[in-house]
């Protein structure tokens, strides 16, 4: 009888009791794990989800400098919080890498959406607002660990995702 016990109690466990003796835990929203993973959007001051597709529309900025950007957002999971990540952000339009940015920012943890997010990245455009309004753009992130290296000694991209949304310049509407 002894063994059939101990048959049951193992079917009863997760995988990892069984293997380990000690019960599995999930990584919670805002702690680093084994797959990290991102999301693009937009957003200054919060996440926001590329409801439309390409067809959503994210304002060109011109910025105080003379320059004009996109402000994209990304969420995330599993990263380690303690870590300042490079999150490269790469733009295109008909395949042409027509802007970028490259912020350093630690991701900062909203238990609500239970995920980890970083706003008001410039995606800075090299180009002028006529040659991108209302055009379909792509947005390339790519969250890189400046702490970790390749074989070759490149910095280790742990997290991508791309996406696309329509420039849209409120001063050339009139």
């Amino acid at each position: 009888m002894r063994p059939l016990v101990s048959l049951l109690w193992l079917l009863g466990c997760a995988p990892d009791e069984a293997e380990t003796g000690s019960p599995s835990s999930p990584v919670g929203p805002c702690e680093a794990g084994a797959k990290p993973s991102a999301e693009a959007g937009h957003g200054e001051l919060r996440f926001m989800h590329f409801e439309e597709g390409h067809r959503t529309p994210i304002e060109l900025v011109h910025g105080p400098q003379g320059g004009f950007h996109s402000t994209i957002a990304v969420r995330a999971q599993q990263l380690d919080p303690d870590t300042a990540y490079v999150i490269d952000l790469v733009g295109t339009i008909d395949g042409l890498e027509m802007g970028g940015g490259t912020p350093l920012s630690k991701f900062r943890c909203n238990h609500h959406a239970g995920a980890q997010e970083f706003t008001g990245g410039l995606l800075i455009w090299d180009a002028q607002p006529e040659d991108v309004h209302d055009r379909v753009a792509t947005v390339a992130v790519y969250v890189i660990d400046p702490n970790q290296e390749t074989g070759n000694g490149h910095p280790v991209i742990v997290a991508q995702d791309t996406a696309e949304f329509t420039i849209w310049d409120p001063a050339l509407e009139n």
